[in-house]
């Protein structure tokens, strides 16, 4: 019998979305920390900032964009001095590049309590 896919199959281009990776904080950290996001875009694309959104995610949700929207770039979000207060923050990031496809994380952020 023939193979089940032979190889002058046609196959399709897949388009992939951006990427946003969470790179720090990777642990429990005290308020202020540094936080920072990275974007990837593919397939020759480029990240539109204007579209980047950040969401904390309670009842209702809580649009944070307006607070961090100076510290994006092309490469991600930088921040050196983020504040939150102690507890378990979940936290969605949504960016779009310039072929209009739309990428998002969730991630949760573990702030601890300052001892005195």
């Amino acid at each position: 019998m023939p193979p089940a896919i032979s190889s002058t199959a046609k196959t399709r281009a897949l388009t992939r979305k951006p990427e946003i990776v969470l790179i720090l904080p990777a642990s429990a950290v005290n308020s202020p920390f540094e936080f920072r996001l990275k974007f990837q875009a593919h397939g020759g694309s480029n990240i539109d900032t204007n579209s980047f959104r950040l969401i904390y995610l309670k009842n209702p949700n809580i649009d944070l964009t307006s607070r961090v929207k100076s510290h994006v770039t092309a490469q991600g979000l930088e921040m050196v001095d983020a504040e939150a207060p102690p507890g378990q923050h979940a936290i969605e990031a949504l960016v779009s590049d310039s072929d209009n496809r739309e990428g998002s994380a969730v991630f949760t952020l573990n702030i601890s309590k300052q001892t005195p």
